[in-house]
């Protein structure tokens, strides 16, 4: 059973100033797995008023029935188990912020991995060791952009889930490295086998991302990579994320031809919850094709006849090699987001040599928009956890 405290930085910097003066307590929400207990950290207050709130203190006297969060000297934490009913410790607090941190409590011991990678270890840093020892990572889609990332991330996390409802086909093989025997079977399946004695637990999930069935089973999560063609998907994330404090990388590839030339184009976003901006107020979702996508059959057929809808949605088109260099990005990304490691994100990528030309953008600039439906901290979902229903989107879901 994992147990953590989540929390951004600005709350806790917050609760540090706050206990000086006095007697603070940390309300959390609460998210409740099959082998891992979340709180969430959802406001100060003077006294406790509701059944999740930590007392903060700056001592290192045994806490008697109440649960505990030490601000000084070795970090510890104390909580009544929801499951139990008795005083346990937390393993984990982890700050959201730009780094986010994880941090062991003193009651939480991380052994140095066998198979860990001397060398990596030694760029990524002391504090990548509860990442590679406890972290759960999600990607959503296994296809042109989530294999190659799965594959690089395979052994330095502990856990991936993979979420895909699509069986392997033949435009699949070139992008899916040993998939040509697996053609017509689940492509979470064979993700799973591929990548199998790798040193992460493989989670097979065969569904969609966009229903509460599926979105229950990723709320534990640790980080959520979209990696998936579709934007309802991506929609349905970035509720949960908000909702969960799950940090999400989101990348997208666009390759299309324009008269004489190919124009590749790529993008690695990624968003901390209560830190930045959602994709929802960045504008990083196009609603439009979400509205699409959640179309059932009639209202498709309908629009379509009446001439304000595409009789078919465009396809995809994809080169490998462009596919994987995002993927790239996206791991690397996670590498500066959680260590001490700060690669140089390529900005732009040329390949004037084939007549084309393409760029990856892997800033993000947009601030946060106070007044989100979804990420705003008093009216939104953020941090809200079990006390509210994961919000699914199905067909005819997007108004």
């Amino acid at each position: 059973m994992k147990r953590e405290l989540v929390i951004t930085e600005q709350l806790l910097r917050q609760c540090v100033e706050l206990s000086r003066r006095g007697t603070v307590y940390l309300v959390c929400r609460l998210c409740i797995g099959r082998d891992h207990v979340k709180f969430l950290a959802h406001r100060v207050a003077r006294g406790p008023s509701e059944p999740w709130a930590f007392l903060l203190t700056n001592t290192t006297e045994e806490p008697r029935d109440m649960p505990v969060l030490q601000l000084s000297g070795n970090l510890r934490a104390l909580f009544t188990s929801p499951l139990t009913g008795e005083l346990d410790a937390l393993d984990y607090v982890k700050v959201l912020g730009l780094p986010v941190r994880v941090f062991p409590t003193v009651d939480c011991r991380v052994e140095a991995s066998a198979s860990a990678v001397v060398r990596e270890v030694e760029v990524l840093g002391p504090e990548y060791q509860p990442i590679r020892e406890s972290y759960e990572v999600a990607f959503i889609g296994a296809g042109k952009t989530g294999f190659p990332g799965i594959d690089q991330i395979c052994g330095r996390v502990k856990q991936i889930r993979v979420v895909d409802f699509d069986k392997v086909a033949e435009e699949n093989v070139p992008f899916l490295r040993g998939a040509e025997s697996w053609l017509g079977r689940s492509k979470v399946e064979f993700i799973a086998h591929a990548m199998y004695g790798r040193g992460s637990q493989i989670v097979p999930i065969a569904g969609d991302a966009t229903t509460p069935q599926v979105l229950e089973q990723l709320k534990t999560v640790d980080h959520i990579f979209l990696t998936c063609d579709r934007v309802l998907p991506r929609l349905a994330i970035t509720l949960l994320a908000a909702q969960y404090l799950i940090p999400v990388t989101n990348t997208g590839v666009l390759v299309e031809r324009q008269h004489d030339r190919v124009v590749m184009q790529g993008v690695v976003e990624t968003t901390v919850p209560g830190v930045g901006p959602c994709f929802y107020c960045s504008r990083g979702l196009d609603l439009r094709q979400a509205w699409l996508e959640s179309m059932i059959p009639e209202e498709r057929r309908m629009g379509t006849s009446q001439g304000v809808l595409p009789e078919q949605l465009p396809s995809r088109p994809a080169i490998g090699s462009f596919s994987r260099r995002i993927s790239d990005t996206a791991i690397t990304e996670f590498y500066n987001l959680y260590t001490a490691m700060k690669a140089r994100v390529p900005r732009r990528l040329d390949v004037d040599d084939t007549g084309g030309q393409g760029y990856i953008r892997a800033d993000f600039t947009w601030e946060r928009d106070p007044n989100c439906p979804i990420c705003n901290p008093t009216e939104g979902l953020l941090g809200l956890g079990d006390s509210e229903p994961i919000r699914g989107i199905g067909k005819g879901g997007v108004l």
